[in-house]
């Protein structure tokens, strides 16, 4: 699996993960998933119970493959990204 810090240390991108990644990515901390695999084109290479299992909290937003997302699913990610920001670093601190 790939990844890449979009806002490190609270917001990481990977390729498609496996079941195995997600362990070891709740091992450091991550404890949202948001998925944007349009599942017509692709996939997770994860099972979403045993994600749920690992105490992940997760989100589904499905984006064809090379197109944009919509403007609802940008403020949807947004309100998500804003909300797992929130938690980790709450005001005051």
């Amino acid at each position: 699996m790939s990844t890449w810090w979009i806002d490190e240390p609270l917001l990481m991108g990977s390729s498609n993960p496996s079941d195995a990644d997600l362990r070891d990515l709740r091992g450091r901390g991550f404890e949202i998933l948001v998925c944007l695999l349009d599942p017509k084109e692709q996939s997770p290479n994860y099972r979403e119970e045993d994600a749920t299992n690992l105490g992940y909290r997760l989100h589904s937003m499905a984006i064809r493959d090379y197109q944009a997302p919509s403007l609802a699913q940008l403020a949807q990610f947004v309100t998500v990204a804003q909300g797992a920001s929130e938690r980790r670093c709450p005001a005051g601190s």
